[in-house]
């Protein structure tokens, strides 16, 4: 950290981290010396990022070379999910997946935002369920009480998402970012 004055007088704060404290750049300097600095600091292949998802694969390239690393694609667990129901201890009489026949089963879609999708019984698993998230579909299981309180849990590439759902007719009511209250409506029943 340094004070620098200003031209109006008033002191300001300025924090450096690896920074030699000037401010200048030649042309055509910034992307060598980045490929440059990384080299030197042991990071190797890795340059100036840009990340891409494909085919189940995370790429990610620099000028400097590529690399490929798996994406973790691990579903939730029934004990994960048990963990997590440990929220909802005013609810009775647990069932994992469906209480009734097609009750849940097939695709929904958010009426109140950018169409965030869920999805239960995935490729017609009972008590399997999947979620929007960050553009790619979460792996996981659910469970429905005996008031049709619904209870997900599920991951994508190692991070836990948990969800609930309130089921009163064909709507589902769930909280969906800053809405505590979004809605969902059955577009695809599974076959």
């Amino acid at each position: 950290m340094y004070l620098r004055k200003t031209s109006l007088g008033c002191v300001a704060f300025f924090f450096v981290f690896g920074c030699d404290g000037s401010d200048h750049q030649r042309v055509g300097e910034g992307a060598s010396n980045s490929a440059f600095e990384t080299e030197e600091l042991g990071m190797g292949d890795l340059g100036i990022a840009e990340q891409q998802t494909v085919a189940g694969q995370e790429h990610t390239s620099g000028q400097a070379g590529t690399r490929s690393t798996p994406v973790d694609t691990t579903p939730a667990t029934r004990s994960e999910l048990d963990r997590y129901l440990e929220k909802f201890r005013s609810e009775k009489n647990w069932t994992y997946g469906e209480r009734q026949p097609a009750q849940l089963s097939g695709t929904w879609v958010a009426l109140d935002s950018d169409g965030n999708r869920v999805v239960f019984d995935v490729d017609g698993v009972p008590g399997t369920f999947g979620q929007d998230f960050a553009g790619n579909m979460t792996a996981g299981v659910y469970a429905v009480s005996e008031n049709n309180r619904v209870v997900c849990f599920s991951k994508w590439n190692g991070i836990g998402l948990g969800a609930h759902f309130t089921l009163v007719g064909e709507t589902l009511t769930g909280p969906l970012g800053p809405n505590p209250a979004a809605q969902w409506q059955r577009i695809a029943p599974v076959p």
